[in-house]
């Protein structure tokens, strides 16, 4: 049986029913109200930026939406270790902990992080574009998570919006997740295309 009731924490426990009719009687401690403003990197308001609440990373309990001043509000949270995940989608993603108490008045003020747009090309080293590639970028920044895959165009070009760290490994594979053809390291998400060359005779013809 679970029982919600607004500003309430969740209610859940298992319940033996036998053949004799029974009353279950629930009582509701007052829930965890977690509310905010999100922003963006210039202090404005950001609006209509998912926010939620979920235990451990297990189950999500709460979701809202900023509303055009930025603020939002969580009710009902349950008790303990909670993670709270503002996500922007292109705009940027913050997340973090907290270990809350029953009855409490949470405050978390979130500013999304600086973002930008990575273009690059790869291309074999007599400049003709590679077609077809499987691109992943990573993080070098333990501190400004990111991770995106994509795969290069008929140009050998790739973009990717929405990059959050300003250090990045570029890996490329034949296939995801396999044996690299070429890494840039220590990449700076920059206006300009990022070049990534390869050995003509590490790309099978049928991708040039």
């Amino acid at each position: 049986v679970r029982v919600r009731a607004r500003s309430y924490a969740e209610w859940e426990s298992e319940v033996s029913v036998g053949d004799v009719p029974a009353e279950l009687y629930v009582e509701l401690d007052r829930g965890v109200h977690c509310h905010g403003v999100v922003r963006r990197p210039d202090g404005s308001p950001a609006a209509g930026v998912h926010v939620s609440a979920a235990v451990s990373g297990v189950r999500e309990v709460a979701t809202t939406t900023s509303k055009p001043d930025g603020s939002f509000e969580l009710m009902g949270l349950p008790e303990g270790r909670l993670d709270l995940v503002a996500e922007a989608g292109a705009r940027g993603r913050r997340a973090e902990e907290v270990v809350a108490r029953l009855g409490e008045d949470l405050t978390w003020n979130v500013v999304l992080p600086e973002v930008a747009t990575l273009r690059g090309r790869v291309a074999t080293r007599d400049g003709r574009p590679v077609a077809g590639m499987h691109v992943r970028v990573e993080t070098e920044v333990p501190s400004s998570p990111y991770g995106a895959r994509g795969k290069t165009d008929s140009n050998g070009a790739f973009v990717f919006d929405g990059v959050t760290s300003p250090r990045l490994t570029i890996i490329v594979e034949h296939a995801p997740m396999g044996l690299p053809v070429t890494v840039g390291r220590s990449i700076a998400p920059t206006a300009e295309d990022v070049v990534l060359w390869v050995d003509a005779v590490a790309v099978p013809s049928a991708v040039i």
